[in-house]
């Protein structure tokens, strides 16, 4: 009976898993600990045409921090790293001959420099029109514009450390950078706080798109459709706190009902 036909590399399974195997790539970033860059690991996959020079690539994105060969004595850990999905542009480059991998902080510089622009451009637009004074760039505005934009966006400050090498943002120190602890929302003592997020009612590209009068338009029916929704929900709590209060009551005129007497009682 005929077979069925394998790719290079692959068993004669011609299974999925048969052409998959796990690989280690290091970044560019040395230290003692390790001298040709942090590892990265994941499952590749062989190339359906070898024969025109494709390479085995990753099957997932995301990578796992660490060498395959020695996942415990090599796992790493940094208080950030880009995602992996960087949306438009990449931010991780692969050279699969080398086994390298290039994190491209000045596309992410890039990128969080543009949101974070347009972010407090929106946020001025928007104090302005109200009268509610001047917007500090890189500090978080009042609450009335947070509330409609909400917070601000990653500040580029952390691309930039990366890019010049901070070593605690990087993993290879324990003590923390507090300029770039408090950006991540990190404590010095390594607890993670988040503040409140706002729900966002309009979005800064809006904000800087929409003629004057639709936007006010558009943020006075948003922020009456919150009031609406807050009040729904004070009243529902309002109701089932009410509910909960009857039901522990005992209704009026109802015997109380006596305890069964005791076996052999007279």
């Amino acid at each position: 009976m005929p077979t069925k036909p394998t790719t290079s590399g692959a068993s004669t399974t011609g299974s999925q898993r048969d052409r998959r195997f796990l690989d280690t790539f290091h970044d560019q970033h040395k230290s003692a600990r390790f001298p040709v860059g942090r590892p990265w690991c994941g499952y590749r996959e062989y190339a359906a045409n070898p024969e025109l020079g494709h390479q085995p690539g990753f099957i997932d994105a995301q990578l796992t921090q660490g060498d395959h060969e020695d996942p415990f004595g090599s796992n790493w850990i940094a208080p950030w790293i880009p995602e992996f999905n960087g949306g438009r542009t990449s931010y991780y480059e692969y050279d699969y001959l080398r086994k390298k991998i290039t994190i491209r902080y000045d596309h992410v510089f890039a990128n969080d420099t543009l949101g974070f622009d347009r972010y407090y451009e929106a946020a001025a637009k928007i104090a302005g029109a109200n009268g509610w004074g001047e917007i500090e760039y890189g500090v978080i505005p009042r609450y009335q514009v947070t509330a409609l934009i909400g917070l601000p966006p990653r500040s580029p400050k952390i691309a930039q450390a990366a890019m010049a090498g901070d070593p605690w943002l990087l993993g290879f120190i324990e003590e923390p950078n507090a300029a770039l602890a408090k950006l991540l929302g990190i404590s010095t003592r390594g607890l993670t706080f988040k503040a409140p997020v706002p729900q966002a009612v309009v979005t800064p590209e809006q904000v800087l798109t929409l003629p004057p009068g639709d936007l006010a338009a558009m943020i006075a029916q948003a922020v009456a459709q919150a009031m609406a929704a807050q009040d729904a929900t004070k009243q529902a709590a309002n109701h089932a706190r009410a509910a909960r209060m009857r039901a522990g009551k005992k209704p009026k005129g109802q015997p109380v009902p006596q305890a069964a007497p005791e076996q052999g009682a007279a």
